[in-house]
């Protein structure tokens, strides 16, 4: 097997890898990289207080969302670390702008492919729709 080696991708790449992906398997892989990136970015404080407005119950519809996306993610998260490295590396390139090159041509969209493929079918015996 060819080593990845270091890369940059840029936008018409990231859109043209992205449609060899199915719709829902695409969403739940770009709902992970978001909340991945959640856990990196974080500067300063929280920008919510720890508080009770309403006695913890989610009061609209968007926090309950908010509780769904972000189990969700956490889901991803299990599938994709369970995964052989070379599909995490490609849905790592194209979900998270890491900088992985792969030598052979064809190699990363056959990658992508198959770990998709292997994500979903785990992520939907996880419950995932």
């Amino acid at each position: 097997m060819t080593r990845p080696q270091l890369a940059l991708i840029d936008h018409d790449e990231f859109e043209r890898l992205r449609h060899l992906v199915a719709e829902r398997p695409d969403w739940h892989l770009w709902n992970h990289s978001v909340w991945a990136r959640r856990y990196r970015d974080v500067r300063g404080y929280d920008a919510r207080s720890a508080g009770l407005a309403t006695g913890g119950v989610s009061s609209d519809f968007e926090d309950l969302c908010e509780e769904v996306d972000e189990r969700s993610a956490e889901i991803s998260d299990v599938i994709l670390d369970s995964l052989p490295i070379e599909q995490r590396i490609a849905i790592s390139y194209v979900y998270e702008s890491a900088v992985w090159r792969f030598n052979r041509p064809g190699m990363l969209e056959q990658t992508l492919v198959a770990a998709t493929v292997t994500f979903w079918t785990l992520a939907q015996r996880k419950g995932l729709m």
